[in-house]
């Protein structure tokens, strides 16, 4: 009865520690100091329509380690979640992060990407190359005459320039050789207008549900992976042109530290954030909190 009540003790205690324990290294609750932008962004930037969002961990003295992140888009009709490709940080990099300071999330709207409209308005296919060209990793330009691929349209451009000189001084026919391009078949694809945006918008809340951004890291204390989520519906993503994210690092004292009222701030290209003030969130603009709010971004 001795020997019984004693294995039988040693398990009841193991069995009560690895309970507690695994409570304890549970790193699902270290995804809550991993903060997201209240509101996303669809606007131009460097002419390329990106829909972007803001990311950051508020505990500077036990930074995360291996971060990435991920987008997905799902669809009203199929609600399977489609991938993004990340363009900053560069998903052919693991889209890596360093969470102690405030990063922007960008997804290129390309002709590739799961947010764009089938639909054959023009002004929707000029929105230059694709993701794949832009990183290298595939040719994202043909040329017509030859059939030689390039990765972005500069390339292709000085390809048809040098080719036109060659036969030109050989002598060769106009019509079937690449002196029958002329400047406006080499000029550079039209930047994305506003209506483009306007077109997304429309497409969105038609087809659309919502876009999930995933940021997966490893919690340095415990060595769990976590992940923290946030959802973007049509309502919470800024569709302006001219929208941008707020500088939010405060690098005039001793200490780097993030103002944790203008990481959610957005406006306009070129506005004084003061003159943000009367703008409410109805305006498609997101207000600043009434109390300021620091938090360091390095121990």
């Amino acid at each position: 009865m001795i020997a019984i009540q004693m294995i039988c003790s040693m398990l009841f205690n193991a069995f009560f520690f690895a309970f507690f324990y695994s409570r304890l290294a549970k790193s699902d609750n270290r995804g809550v100091q991993v903060v997201m932008s209240r509101n996303a962004v669809v606007s131009l930037v460097d002419g390329q329509v990106r829909f972007q969002n803001r990311v950051y961990d508020m505990n500077a003295k036990h930074p995360v380690a291996e971060a990435h992140v991920r987008l997905y888009v799902v669809n009203k009709g199929r609600p399977v979640p489609q991938p993004l490709r990340v363009l900053e940080p560069s998903d052919d990099f693991g889209a890596s992060l360093f969470l102690s300071m405030p990063t922007v999330v960008s997804h290129r709207v390309d002709l590739n990407s799961a947010m764009k409209p089938t639909t054959d308005n023009a002004s929707l296919h000029l929105t230059g190359h694709n993701f794949d060209g832009l990183v290298g990793s595939c040719d994202a330009v043909v040329c017509p005459i030859c059939s030689t691929s390039f990765d972005t349209h500069e390339r292709w451009v000085r390809h048809v320039r040098y080719q036109q000189l060659v036969e030109r001084k050989e002598g060769y026919p106009e019509q079937g050789t690449h002196l029958c391009l002329t400047e406006e078949d080499l000029a550079s694809p039209k930047f994305p207008t506003t209506e483009t945006i306007q077109d997304l918008k429309d497409h969105f809340a038609s087809e659309l549900s919502e876009i999930i951004c995933v940021v997966e890291a490893t919690d340095p204390i415990t060595s769990g992976t976590f992940q923290s989520l946030q959802s973007y519906t049509l309502d919470d993503i800024v569709w302006d042109a001219d929208a941008q994210f707020q500088p939010c690092l405060d690098v005039s004292g001793k200490d780097v530290r993030v103002d944790l009222k203008r990481f959610h701030e957005i406006a306009k290209v070129g506005f004084d954030s003061e003159s943000m003030k009367t703008l409410r969130t109805h305006d498609s603009f997101v207000v600043r909190d009434e109390e300021t709010a620091f938090t360091k971004c390095v121990p």
